[in-house]
């Protein structure tokens, strides 16, 4: 389960740091023509509104996904309920069951003592 949970874990921070790498390029693009020459900017104003839209479009969704992550985060709160902790363990051990009478290995047969 503790496995589960880190390949979980990993595969989120993944996709969250390609979403999060997304947006960035296109602001970057936009940077790059501010800086340039008012004249080189005056030249290039549709490619900077295209540009900005699509950076607009990717921080909606970045933004979107951020929200979604912290709403993960936020783990409801745990309820509590009775079990028949009997009835769990015979559940954990059925479990194990086709281990317990793999071929070309020793039978186990296991013995269960509950009060």
């Amino acid at each position: 389960m503790q496995t589960e949970r880190v390949a979980a874990w990993r595969e989120l921070a993944r996709r969250l740091a390609h979403e999060l790498r997304n947006p960035l390029f296109p602001m970057q693009i936009i940077s790059r023509i501010c800086r340039k020459p008012p004249t080189r900017r005056q030249t290039i104003s549709g490619s900077v509104q295209r540009i900005d839209g699509h950076a607009e479009s990717e921080l909606a969704n970045l933004n979107t996904i951020v929200g979604r992550f912290s709403d993960f985060s936020k783990m409801p709160a745990p309820q509590f309920v009775r079990v028949n902790v009997n009835e769990a363990l015979r559940n954990a051990v059925r479990l194990f069951e086709p281990q317990f009478n793999e071929v070309g290995k020793p039978t186990i047969t296991p013995e269960l003592f509950f009060d």
